[in-house]
């Protein structure tokens, strides 16, 4: 098997299997559906080239460590007290992922080295969903610290953080509602839930991701970025084709991951909504990857803004907008490091912070007005409907263009671009 389980085949071979046989568990305990849907979670780990039990280990280990937080938070104990005890644990969260994520290893010494690795393979984890894993022991952490945990147990919470259809790419479920859905599911007599529309959900999605997406792939911008940046044309439609490629590979995964937690019996949330009928960045980001973008808004931003806003008041719009548009801009700058740290993904935050962190002291100041001009012009809400679609396609094409490419590829990218706009030959 390769690290991205739907590209296996012994996932589609074993997938009726595994159906079957936590359909017949449900008729026999709730608690042997869960125990057979954990052992289904941690084979499907184990049977991946080149991971080993101990990577196994030391993901049971981080989902170990994040409940025995969340019990500890949720004691009856004063919010001072409460956030005195998580600060130190975030912050070895955020290191190890930044350790693990950005392969820190090359910079320590052999012994040490060698020490860290004993638990992991090398250069596998960020491939593994270390990233998904960091923000789910986060947003749990935060939900006990703010009383919105209650008597979840263990084996929920290790089901949660190693849910296979959502362990590479998501969708991003919170602790709460993932515990009241597998509940739900261990409960139920049904023998293959929702079959009749997930199965054909499913298909749809094997086909988005692995007929239509490859096909678009190679005049996509990661493909020809080495080549071609001469020729503005074949950059534009360079950045075009990767915006649909990334659309039709994401939201085919995302199809595949939710059809199969509902064949499971339990709830998936959708993670897109139509992202390319948005008409701003912002509206584009509650559509696309929703359940990133809530966790963003929910966990970074909102915390962020209201703490800036507690230091500057806001009192006047104009510190509202300032509070906002720094809090978002941080978020998303974030969101680009979450990803990685090649300059692609960099550029990637930085200019969808900036973009957004606009819209929003524009929506502030603005929109009312503007809402109530085109409200007695009506063939000018056409235009203004046509215009700001075309607006948020094309920024999303430009902030999304450069992340997969290398480090090499994006500058080679920027100077073409800059020297397009110079007027001068780029080197």
């Amino acid at each position: 098997m390769t690290p991205h389980i739907f590209t296996n085949l012994e996932f589609f071979l074993g997938l009726p299997v595994l159906l079957l046989l936590l359909g017949l568990t449900r008729y026999a305990a709730g608690r042997l559906f869960k125990l057979t849907l954990l052992a289904a979670n941690v084979s499907l780990l184990v049977v991946m080239p080149n991971v080993s039990v101990r990577y196994v280990s030391f993901v049971l280990v981080v989902a170990t460590a994040g409940y025995a937080a969340t019990i500890l938070l949720r004691r009856d104990w004063t919010k001072a007290r409460k956030r005195l005890l998580s600060a130190p644990l975030i912050l070895m969260l955020a290191a190890a992922f930044a350790a693990l994520k950005y392969d820190f290893w090359h910079g320590l010494d052999e012994p040490v080295l060698d020490a860290a690795l004993s638990l992991v393979d090398r250069g596998l984890l960020p491939a593994l969903g270390f990233a998904y894993i960091a923000v789910k022991v986060y947003s749990s952490i935060i939900d006990a610290r703010s009383g919105r945990l209650h008597g979840d147990s263990y084996l929920d919470y290790l089901l949660y953080i190693t849910h296979f259809p959502a362990f590479l790419a998501g969708p991003i479920e919170r602790f709460g509602a993932f515990s009241r859905t597998v509940n739900d599911a261990a409960g139920s007599k049904s023998l293959l839930p929702t079959a009749e529309t997930s199965v054909p959900r499913f298909m749809f999605g094997v086909a988005k991701t692995f007929l239509v997406a490859p096909l678009i792939l190679p005049y996509a911008l990661p493909s020809i970025a080495d080549g071609k940046l001469d020729n503005a044309a074949v950059i534009y439609l360079g950045y075009v084709a990767y915006y649909f490629y990334e659309y039709v590979n994401f939201s085919g995964y995302s199809d595949m991951s939710i059809s199969t937690t509902r064949m499971l019996g339990m709830q998936a949330s959708e993670n897109f909504n139509y992202p390319f009928m948005a008409t701003s960045l912002t509206n584009l980001w509650r559509r696309w990857h929703m359940t990133l973008a809530a966790w963003l808004r929910d966990y970074i931003f909102y915390p962020l803004m209201f703490t800036i806003m507690s230091v500057i008041g806001h009192d006047r719009p104009g510190k509202k907008a300032l509070a906002a548009a720094a809090a978002i801009f941080v978020t998303f700058v974030i969101c680009g490091l979450w990803h990685g740290d090649s300059y692609g993904l960099l550029f990637f935050g930085c200019f969808s912070g900036l973009v957004l962190a606009a819209e929003v002291t524009i929506e502030i100041f603005f929109k009312t007005r503007v809402t109530r001009w085109l409200e007695n012009r009506s063939g000018l809400r056409l235009g203004y409907a046509v215009g700001s679609r075309l607006w948020a396609f094309h920024v999303a094409c430009f902030s999304f263009g450069p992340v997969l490419l290398t480090n090499e590829q994006t500058v080679r990218l920027f100077k073409a671009l800059g020297g397009w706009i110079l007027s001068t030959p780029a080197s």
